[in-house]
């Protein structure tokens, strides 16, 4: 997932800034990952790019079990098909 995850946000500046020199883009959690942006449209293109590479070495994101939390009302895509959201 270390690996995956940092090719997937590799010369990206798109997550939440903590500090005034550190960015979180995601949360690893076992084989779970929360993904943090401010704007949808990073969101939706960080979703993309993490579905593409997981492909690539022969993982898939399987949208049953996938959520989407979230403030805006563009829904999260995997494959076209949007995201279950919660609370």
């Amino acid at each position: 997932m270390d690996w995956l995850m940092h090719n997937v946000t590799r010369d990206k500046h798109q997550g939440i800034q903590c500090t005034t020199t550190a960015l979180q883009e995601d949360l690893d959690y076992a084989d779970d990952l929360g993904l943090s942006f401010h704007r949808h449209q990073d969101i939706q293109l960080k979703t993309k790019d993490l579905c593409q590479t997981a492909s690539k070495i022969g993982l898939r994101v399987n949208i049953r079990k996938t959520q989407a939390q979230r403030t805006n009302t563009n829904p999260i895509t995997v494959e076209k098909k949007p995201l279950e959201e919660v609370q």
